[in-house]
């Protein structure tokens, strides 16, 4: 839900200011077990973009934007909820126009080709081992 948020207010800032903004990653760890905050950055990344996520979160969130790929940019979001240490990786490609390529998500493994079997424009996992759950 957050990842498509973050997809709606790219689109809206692109239409108000004409270009799209990136995002460092935040929080500064991927969560646990546990929710942690973000961190505002006032007047950059995602404070700039207009967007906050309601209370702590349990994934860290990112956005590559880059000025030399101005139609493109990639949301990728990491967690680790059953604290195994093995975060798993979520994400948005929009690609460049009139390509089926876009960035590399600040989480690597979300791809130029966009998420699981190539998807672009869609949210959803970034390697088909993630979101299964294990009991």
């Amino acid at each position: 839900v957050n990842i498509a948020a973050i997809r709606t207010a790219e689109e809206s800032y692109l239409a108000e200011f004409g270009i799209y903004v990136g995002a460092a990653v935040n929080p500064a760890t991927v969560p646990g077990s546990q929710k942690l905050a973000m961190v505002p950055t006032p007047l950059t990344d995602f404070d700039q973009l207009g967007w906050s996520p309601e209370g702590n979160v349990f994934f860290q969130y990112a956005v590559n934007y880059a000025s030399g790929t101005p139609s493109a940019y990639t949301i990728s979001a990491a967690a680790d909820i059953d604290a195994d240490t093995v975060p798993q990786v979520w994400g948005y490609v929009k690609p460049v126009t009139g390509t089926l390529a876009g960035l590399i998500g600040l989480h690597p493994e979300c791809l130029t080709t966009g998420i699981v079997n190539a998807q672009l424009s869609t949210v959803g996992p970034c390697a088909t081992s993630y979101g299964q759950s294990i009991f």
